[in-house]
């Protein structure tokens, strides 16, 4: 797939500096389901996941994994990127509230402060290692402990 950037020499330097332990991991979020098959050497479970253990795969197993709404075990994970929408019953703080947090309206709280993309606009994912150049990223996720992020953050404009 052609990408307007070449990310090999960046992120090879970014891995050095920052002496990171896993890939930065590229998402490219689409419109259209069907374009996850245009993805080079992209794979798909054939059993329903999160997405963090997607992200997984990605940032320590060097894969390069798709996904859609119904690849995924609940609607919590794909409402993080946009995917679905949360239904009410997690809106309205009843889910969080019966293990995570004191009461409902805490909960509710909770949800409503955690990030999402806006619901409706994309259909699928695919997530690949960055320094692969699979295609240009929507959102670049890096792993990083603190020791590791204070100099990246210190050396931005």
């Amino acid at each position: 797939m052609n990408t307007a950037r070449d990310w090999e020499k960046p992120i090879r330097r970014l891995e050095l500096l920052m002496r990171l332990k896993s890939f930065p991991v590229a998402f490219k979020l689409f419109e259209d389901r069907e374009a996850i098959a245009a993805i080079p050497f992209v794979r798909r479970m054939n059993h329903k996941s999160t997405l963090c253990q997607l992200i997984n795969l990605v940032r320590n197993f060097d894969w390069t994994v798709g996904a859609e709404l119904d690849d995924f075990m609940s609607v919590v994970c794909p409402s993080i990127i946009g995917l679905t929408d949360i239904p009410a019953y997690m809106k309205d703080g009843t889910f969080r509230s019966i293990v995570w947090t004191k009461s409902r309206s805490d909960a509710k709280k909770y949800e409503s402060e955690i990030p999402r993309l806006p619901a409706g606009k994309y259909e699928a994912v695919a997530m690949a290692p960055l320094v692969y150049n699979p295609f240009d990223p929507d959102i670049v996720l890096i792993y990083a402990n603190p020791a590791q992020m204070i100099p990246a953050s210190q050396s931005a404009p």
